[in-house]
């Protein structure tokens, strides 16, 4: 920003120089932008015979479609870490002059989770070689079309090592606890911590099995 004209002269009648600047600071915002990538494949082909045409070969994509890793990331990272859901997600991109149904998101959502099955699997191996593994699981309502309410009771558990140095998440569509044993089945530490869910009890029931530590949560309610 410059000095007013008016203000660039001295009362003594000469101009004034400048000396330096004074800097002000603002934080500002840029609202995110969708880009259309196009990308073009040379493609050859012999004039003289007409035949055999060869087409680069296009850069690797994450999934099937459009979408690039930016934006899957972006919808990811809304839905799963800011809480945002896809419907919503969809009147936001709305703005932007995109349309982009709520369908849509969950089939890519869908489709990066099975690309992070590997990281999953990571994850999985690492907790289970822990001194201490935490677990408890969650509730959730989860779309049934054959039952007849439409909607089912499913349950997320956590499996979290050594307070937090590793973790991961594994559905199962009821409370049975064939599935948390068979996850424990794999576990190479010491402790299981957990509360008082006795579909679990088959898991310190072999030789060497593993010591049980409580929640206390009870206890610390009284």
């Amino acid at each position: 920003m410059l000095v007013p004209a008016a203000e660039r002269r001295c009362a003594c009648g000469r101009d004034k120089h400048a000396i330096g600047f004074d800097s002000q600071f603002l934080w500002e915002f840029e609202p995110a932008q969708f880009l259309l990538i196009e990308r073009q494949l040379e493609k050859l082909a012999c004039k003289l015979c007409e035949d055999g045409v060869t087409t680069a070969l296009a850069p690797g994509k994450p999934i099937d479609g459009r979408p690039g890793p930016g934006l899957l990331a972006q919808i990811v990272t809304a839905k799963f870490h800011d809480a945002c859901p896809l419907y919503r997600q969809s009147k936001i991109y709305e703005r932007s002059g995109i349309h982009l149904a709520p369908s849509t998101l969950g089939d890519w959502c869908a489709a990066t989770a099975d690309q992070l099955e590997p990281l999953w699997k990571f994850l999985q191996q690492q907790t289970l070689a822990s001194y201490l593994v935490s677990l408890d699981d969650t509730k959730l309502p989860v779309l049934d079309r054959e039952d007849p309410r439409g909607i089912k009771r499913g349950h997320i558990w956590t499996y979290i090592g050594d307070q937090g140095r590793a973790a991961f998440c594994a559905y199962t569509p009821d409370w049975s606890g064939a599935a948390p044993q068979k996850v424990l089945a794999d576990f190479q530490g010491h402790v299981i911590q957990s509360d008082g869910y006795a579909g679990i009890d088959g898991a310190f029931a072999r030789p060497g099995a593993p010591i049980r530590a409580g929640c206390m949560g009870h206890a610390r309610r009284r």
